[in-house]
């Protein structure tokens, strides 16, 4: 997430990074945390929205595309797709920008 961000950053794109993690305590309970920076986001947000000149998009960032989308995921990854928000699930910077760049449906 954090090399995607950054060079998307460097094109001139705010990236806003949504990171939530899921720790094992001792008594073997799942606990689950969100750091959210400047927008409240609902359980399955993408981890990062990216902005520029009025548009925006979603971007679930995963290891490998193996990577299966959990249940709030397909829900959030619903709710952008009604709204006509892009989303897309990348794992890595070339797959980033080619989605943005296909979704301005410009050829390039």
């Amino acid at each position: 997430q954090r090399n995607i961000a950054s060079e998307l950053e460097k094109d001139g794109y705010l990236v806003i990074r949504i990171n939530s993690s899921t720790q094992i305590a001792e008594s073997g309970t799942r606990l689950s945390s969100y750091r959210v920076v400047n927008i409240n986001a609902t359980s399955g947000h993408a981890d990062l929205v990216v902005y520029r000149n009025g548009r925006a998009w979603m971007l679930e960032v995963k290891r490998d595309k193996r990577g299966k989308k959990s249940e709030s995921q397909e829900r959030f990854a619903t709710c952008c797709r009604r709204y006509g928000v892009p989303y897309a699930i990348v794992t890595n910077i070339d797959e980033a920008r080619a989605f943005i760049i296909k979704s301005l449906g410009l050829n390039i």
